[in-house]
């Protein structure tokens, strides 16, 4: 017996079943996706930054340190 008779041949209990299994598993796979992009990222607060973040961390510090200088001489 093929799987989409088994879902879609047996009335409305079935397509129901299905349409739940549907959702959970797009739902399931959102979420996975979601937190890999996190873990991508490194926006989770156990997972300590890269390398090359901290790197853009100081430049953008040390951007800003300059523009109050600046505006500190004007």
């Amino acid at each position: 017996m093929q799987l989409s008779t088994l879902f879609f041949n047996f009335g409305n209990k079935n397509r129901w079943f299905c349409c739940k299994l549907c959702v959970f598993i797009l739902f399931f796979y959102i979420v996975t996706l979601h937190i890999l992009l996190l873990i991508y990222r490194r926006d989770l607060e156990w997972m300590p930054p890269r390398p090359d973040d901290l790197s853009q961390i100081k430049v953008m510090q040390l951007t800003l340190q300059a523009k109050n200088i600046q505006t500190d001489l004007y």
